[in-house]
């Protein structure tokens, strides 16, 4: 698998702001405002707006106190920002995982399919290797991929949306 979750979760420690959200850790970065790879096609005003919506750019979004799972959370922040113009699946998903990082609430029985890991899991579907019980569903349940992640220890819904998404010219291949 790429980038494990132990790694992301140190990368995130750093993130102090909503502004950082989408534009990464400064003291990671030496740049900015550079954009992580997923955002940087976003316009300037949709990431503007997200920004504002969360609170402004020096603080960081709040968790409210009936949030206690990444289901919770991910439905907040569709709710939040899933309406404004250029913002998709992706924005909101990496959103929500990163502020879910920082308050320890991560996937853990669903995996979030964005562009990439749908393309993956659908191919996966087509060539036989798993069975989607959700398949239109960008919200899968992680038992969904138990068969072909079955020879690692307990993969996190992390890593497998992780291991879909950066995999997906490969799995593509897979006949």
């Amino acid at each position: 698998m790429n980038m494990s979750l132990h790694a992301f979760l140190k990368k995130m420690s750093g993130i102090t702001t909503n502004e950082e959200i989408l534009y990464g850790n400064p003291k990671i970065r030496n740049k900015r405002p550079m954009c992580d790879c997923h955002q940087r096609h976003i316009h300037r005003r949709a990431k503007a707006e997200v920004i504002k919506r969360l609170g402004g750019a020096s603080s960081l979004w709040i968790l409210p106190s009936h949030i206690h799972d990444f289901e919770l959370l991910h439905s907040e922040i569709r709710s939040l920002i899933g309406n404004i113009p250029g913002i998709g699946n992706l924005t909101i998903y990496d959103v929500a995982v990163r502020l879910g990082a920082k308050y320890n609430i991560l996937p853990k029985n669903y995996v979030y399919l964005h562009a990439g890991p749908m393309v993956s899991a659908k191919h996966l579907e087509k060539i036989g290797r798993i069975t989607l019980t959700r398949p239109l569903s960008p919200c899968v349940p992680t038992t969904d991929f138990s068969s072909i992640y079955s020879m690692f220890s307990s993969p996190t819904a992390f890593d497998i949306e992780s291991d879909l998404c950066t995999r997906k010219n490969e799995i593509l291949k897979l006949v």
